[in-house]
Parts: C-alpha cells; structure tokens; sequence
C-alpha cells in the first residue's frame, strides 16, 4: 500500500528505482523490486550489499528461473566455503553456517555441476557431525 502510495509520485518505477539508489535506500529498493515479482533482481542487490543469506532465499524462491537457482546455488556453496575451513571443528553455535546447511539441503541437486555437487557433499560430510547433533536435538525437542 505504501509502495504504491508513494510510487504514484513518479511516472514510472525506474524513477523511483532511481530514486532509492540516489538515497542508498536499497533495502526498500530490493524489498519493492520483489514485490513487483522481481526475485532475482532483489536478490543481486541484497548480495551487493553483503545480505547474502536475504539473497540466497530469493535466488531460491525464484523456482521458475534456472539461472536464479543456478545463482542460489552458487551463493550457497561460496557461503559454506567462506564460512567452514577443514582445521575447524563444526560449531554448532555458528549460525551463518547453519542456515547455509539448511538452504544447502534445498539445493536442486539437478542444476548443480558435478564439482558442485562434489563440493556441497565435501562441506556436509565436514559438518555431519554438526548435523548429527541438529538432528538429535529436532528429534528430542531440545
């Protein structure tokens, strides 16, 4: 309601998009492009502003478009690898790598390269202990 309140002060949206990107007002920016059915457009400017995570799940939401999947699927596994390092033990208090763990087992396996493929299973079998203890503690009602 706001966002057509106020889109009706400009003659198109991309003045208004201009006008948010003038004022670095880029949240409502991507939170208008995505209301506008603009997933992936919203989803490129959250992760340009580093909420990667917020991206992510718009690349994901986007189920009809391959290259946004693809682009999700992408952000995940740069996600894992800035996050987890082999010297490191899974911590289950790390909750960036969690929610990536989590968006990772939503990954359409089928878009994914075999490296890829390969990479994302190098990253769970890493944290499967980690995963072990969401499981059990999900099964028990912890």
């Amino acid at each position: 309601m706001i966002f057509r309140q106020a889109s009706e002060l400009f003659s198109s949206h991309e003045e208004v998009f201009e006008y948010l990107e003038d004022r670095d007002l880029n949240v409502v920016h991507a939170t208008l492009l995505e209301s506008l059915g603009r997933s992936a457009d919203a989803a490129e400017l959250h992760l340009a502003e580093g909420r990667t995570l917020k991206a992510i799940r718009l690349f994901l939401k986007d189920k009809e478009n391959e290259e946004s999947m693809r682009r999700g699927n992408k952000c995940i596994l740069q996600g894992l690898w800035g996050n987890i390092s082999f010297g490191i033990s899974p911590d289950k208090t790390n909750t960036v790598v969690l929610e990536l763990l989590d968006l990772a087992a939503q990954l359409n396996i089928s878009l994914l390269e075999s490296s890829d493929r390969d990479e994302v299973c190098m990253a769970c079998l890493h944290f499967y202990p980690l995963l072990n203890i969401i499981v059990s503690e999900k099964d028990l009602d912890v």
